[in-house]
């Protein structure tokens, strides 16, 4: 079945928002949730990774809680950087609760349709068994291998069409990494748990408003990703966890006529992550920096509201462990 991207109607751009919600958990993990919406309506979502942690009633995902706060919607898009078990437990779960019919859009990277040539852990294994039963079977084939290719991989998902004027703006994924070459390298049967190289990295645009999902992103993609797309970003996704593996990506950043960007990252306790040394490096190029936290609760959340007209952002709100360093 050929997916169609969606047109939504709308009776002015002026009322659109789009939330993000980054979560994570003491420990670690992380999701990252973009819910675009107009005068309290939600319109489309696109969540990026899945965790969930224990409790005395079983395991805790706070995307769940997130989603019914807002009447429940379908998830419109899952996107999974990479099956490292931070970004991976609990995706079944969210994906039958928010979208029963299993009608959602899913990425995963390039050369992760086989799993024999990767050491998955069992959630990683048992999630890539689910996607693959219930969105590529009988006549859905709503699977994409997302990778870089030899340019950069540029997807419109939505249509947003102005009722009165006609206009339309669209909102746009481009996929930076991972990079083929690369990760068909990776994935030659080398019996190898180390996914941060086929990481999925992208920016999602709207009407001119510049989000940076780097996931896991590893040094060896950042020099492939043309310094063109590190150059106007209104929103980061601080990659793996604040560590100084991808450190280069802060020599790439330029912020051009931006007020306040945002960068936010997530904790990963027994790394030691964030390092002081990165989130100080945002700082240095004019980034308020937000960390999920590793406190006393269950989990961190940071929610920024973007309005898509004027780009600006309201102030971020902070919940459970989340912080701003």
């Amino acid at each position: 079945m050929l997916h169609q991207i969606p047109e939504i109607f709308v009776d002015s751009f002026k009322d659109l928002k789009l939330h993000v919600y980054t979560v994570g958990y003491p420990s670690e993990g992380e999701s990252i949730l973009l819910l675009l919406e107009d005068k309290g309506k939600t319109l489309f979502t696109i969540l990026t990774d899945s965790y969930a942690v224990g409790t005395d009633d079983g395991a805790y995902n706070h995307i769940h809680r997130i989603l019914e706060s807002w009447g429940s919607p379908a998830i419109n898009y899952f996107i999974w950087t990479h099956p490292h078990k931070d970004h991976s437990v609990g995706i079944e779960n969210v994906l039958n609760t928010f979208d029963p019919k299993h009608e959602a859009q899913i990425a995963i990277p390039v050369t992760l349709d086989n799993t024999d040539t990767y050491a998955l852990c069992e959630e990683a294994e048992n999630a890539f068994n689910f996607i693959l039963n219930k969105y590529d079977s009988s006549r859905k084939y709503s699977i994409r291998f997302w990778s870089r290719e030899d340019m950069e991989f540029r997807r419109p998902i939505i249509k947003l069409t102005n009722i009165k004027s006609g206009n339309s703006i669209h909102g746009v994924i481009n996929v930076l990494a991972p990079y083929d070459s690369l990760a068909l390298r990776r994935s030659a049967k080398t019996g190898g748990n180390d996914f941060n190289d086929i990481s999925i990295v992208y920016r999602f645009e709207i009407n001119g408003l510049q989000l940076l999902l780097c996931g896991d992103m590893a040094k060896t993609s950042i020099q492939w990703i043309d310094d063109d797309n590190y150059k106007l970003i209104h929103f980061i996704k601080i990659p793996h966890h604040g560590s100084d593996e991808p450190k280069k990506l802060l020599d790439k950043l330029i912020v051009n006529q931006i007020e306040n960007p945002l960068a936010n990252t997530t904790v990963f306790k027994s790394k030691n992550l964030p390092l002081p040394e990165i989130t100080n490096g945002y700082k240095r190029l004019g980034y308020d920096v937000y960390s999920t936290g590793d406190g006393e609760e269950i989990f961190g959340c940071i929610e920024t509201v973007f309005d898509v007209s004027t780009l600006g952002n309201e102030e971020p709100v902070l919940t459970g462990n989340s912080l701003r360093l």
